[in-house]
């Protein structure tokens, strides 16, 4: 919420969690992105796995420069999910490597990060600055 002043007001729980989610998802999403870039069979799967893992990359810098200025900690591994979700890609074939890894990055993406009822802008706008693309 932005003060008569201009200036920020204080960060609500909406924010940390928007922040947090959003890096629990590149705590994930980098590496699944940089992994289903190499091994899919489909084109379009490679390179929606190297865009997947650049803009968490470049989001995952500007979350962590939002956290740092607002004194929220941040995730620092994948949740055990995410652990299970990257197991389970990495001994599929080729064949079925494809579909099962769209399948997750799209089931992670199902919810997005609790931003609807933020208070702090800075953080939240940064955060929707890289949404990252899911092809259909």
């Amino acid at each position: 919420m932005r003060q008569e002043d201009g200036t920020a007001g204080p960060l609500g729980p909406a924010d940390r969690d928007a922040l947090h989610e959003v890096e629990q998802a590149g705590l994930w999403e980098v590496p699944a992105g940089t992994a289903r870039s190499e091994p899919a069979e489909d084109p379009r799967v490679r390179e929606v796995g190297r865009l997947v893992a650049a803009e968490h990359a470049e989001l995952d810098v500007l979350v962590q420069r939002a956290a740092a200025q607002v004194a929220v900690e941040l995730p620092v591994e994948p949740s055990a999910q995410q652990q299970d979700w990257t197991a389970e890609i990495a001994v599929r074939s080729r064949t079925t490597f494809d579909q099962r890894a769209v399948f997750l990055l799209r089931q992670a993406h199902g919810a997005p990060p609790t931003d609807t009822a933020t208070r702090e802008t800075s953080p939240v706008g940064r955060a929707r600055r890289c949404t990252p693309t899911l092809a259909p």
